[in-house]
């Protein structure tokens, strides 16, 4: 149970899990950690330049808080349990009527590998969250996220992962349970490569200065990396990514739900002072940003479409 770096890519894509941002669904058991561990947490900040609404020529600006960390009880051992959060929240300035000014996602869960059978790894978590206009308060926001896992390594670079999610909160087909299957292979210590479905992704360092990542997720998610590091501590990156969210607010009724989209592209800087903390800004282009009804993305009708605007990026990584 030490050394399942392999078998923890070949999960994570097996559940179609961005190991980069999620940490209260199968990401917590399958995002390897550092050595000796204890806590982590991200943290970034979007401030977007005013816009409007597409349609009407109303104000509307928006920013951005996002969260993610993770604790594990026994730091060393890969196998610990471990509990994590993710929390997503949109501030939003609009003279658009009706349309709300604050917009919360946040989730908890606990996960923990329950056996090992034959070289067969086994994984569950189970979590809790809640998504809408008022904190906690609409009724309908609140989901369940539950994931079962199982994979095992074969010699040095290889790995299998199958597995089922359960997920209240998906953009597409929530509430339904999805299987996965991946595959993991290490070329050498520069390149890793996980195929699978519902997610692939690839993380190669040609070089001790530069480094490239890239996952993507059918019909939802595609993000990429790219770093270089010019002197000790300081890297510059550029990186595009999307995002979706889903809420529940008062004004659309029974399953439909407020579906959040949006893309970014950016460039900047980071600074790492030390190995455990890294703080990182950025300027970016917010672009596709739009609020769409719906029960999931396969039927949706317009709600609201922002305009392309500027951001700036703040942010922190920190582990101990």
């Amino acid at each position: 149970m030490k050394k399942l770096t392999l078998v923890f890519a070949a999960l994570a894509a097996t559940l179609g899990t961005s190991v980069v941002h999620a940490q209260s669904s199968a990401a917590l058991l399958l995002k390897p950690w550092e050595a000796s561990g204890l806590v982590e947490d991200s943290t970034s900040g979007y401030l977007m330049d005013q816009g409007h609404v597409q349609t009407n020529g109303n104000h509307f600006q928006m920013s951005v808080l996002e969260s993610q960390g993770r604790v594990r009880l026994f730091p060393g051992h890969e196998a610990s349990p471990r509990f994590g959060y993710d929390v997503t929240l949109l501030n939003t300035h609009t003279s658009n009527p009706g349309f709300h000014s604050q917009l919360l996602d946040a989730s908890f869960a606990a996960g923990a590998f329950v056996g090992i059978y034959q070289g067969w790894v086994f994984g569950v978590t189970l979590g809790l969250g809640y998504a809408g206009n008022s904190p906690f308060a609409e009724g309908r926001g609140w989901y369940g996220h539950e994931d079962f896992v199982i994979a095992k390594k074969f010699g040095e670079h290889d790995a299998v992962g199958i597995g089922i999610d359960y997920d209240g909160h998906r953009s597409y087909l929530p509430d339904c349970p999805l299987p996965g299957l991946a595959y993991s292979h290490t070329f050498d210590p520069h390149l890793d490569m996980v195929l699978g479905a519902p997610l692939s992704s690839i993380t190669w360092k040609p070089t001790d200065q530069w480094r490239f990542y890239l996952d993507y997720l059918i019909l939802t998610d595609f993000n990429f990396d790219a770093g270089y590091q010019f002197i000790k501590h300081w890297t510059v990156f550029g990186a595009f990514e999307t995002r979706r969210d889903q809420f529940y607010i008062t004004e659309l009724h029974g399953h439909n739900r407020l579906l959040y989209g949006q893309k970014r592209a950016e460039a900047g800087i980071r600074f790492d002072p030390r190995p455990e903390l890294n703080f990182n800004i950025a300027v970016g282009y917010a672009f596709s940003t739009d609020f769409r009804s719906g029960w999931d993305y396969r039927t949706t009708n317009p709600y609201l479409y922002a305009s392309n605007v500027p951001y700036v990026h703040i942010g922190c990584d920190l582990k101990f």
